[in-house]
């Protein structure tokens, strides 16, 4: 299997705290965060779907661990399309799109990323087509794969993988502090 480096670095969680809370929050929302991932690891992959446990597709994947570490259930919201998976390139824009819509405000990271910020890569000469979620320790990136469900990865771009279209932020994290 031919992999590619991912051409980013790694970074620790990073949440500005707005109401100054308690000393650790960092820490348990990391220990939050690696309970979420748990939780997701193993589901078999179905296209269009975001059940922890049973199936679920690339996006319903990404979004359900977010709505899950913040208690927050967009990534079920009518607005998304029926399947929401980037691998169909026509569903692609339009998934992008609704998720923007639902995740609002997110931010593009020009920088390093951080543990649950969001990768969106592709094929080379192709339009966005996958996503992953970077991990809380340096080197992991999770996502969910026809062939492995949901599970965790090496620093790389995986087979057929080979172009970076963006990591994004969700603005609002420090809603995730614990």
């Amino acid at each position: 299997m031919r992999v590619r480096p991912l051409r980013r670095s790694w970074e620790p969680l990073e949440i500005v705290d707005l109401f100054k809370g308690s000393p650790g929050a960092h820490a348990r929302t990391l220990e939050a965060m690696n309970d979420v991932l748990a939780l997701w690891a193993g589901t078999k992959y179905g296209s269009g779907q975001s059940c922890r446990g049973v199936l679920a597709n690339c996006t319903g994947f990404i979004f359900g661990a977010i709505d899950d570490l913040d208690g927050r259930p967009r990534s079920q919201a009518p607005s998304m399309p029926d399947d929401a998976a980037l691998h169909n390139p026509a569903g692609a824009t339009a998934a992008l799109f609704a998720l923007r819509e639902l995740y609002n405000p997110v931010q593009a990271v020009m920088g390093p990323v951080q543990p649950f910020d969001i990768l969106v890569v592709s094929p080379a000469g192709a339009g966005p087509s996958h996503v992953m979620l970077v991990g809380t320790q340096p080197g992991h990136l999770w996502h969910c794969t026809p062939a492995s469900g949901v599970h965790r990865g090496g620093w790389a771009l995986g087979e057929g993988y080979e172009r970076l279209h963006g990591a994004f932020r969700i603005s609002d994290r420090w809603r995730w502090l614990r």
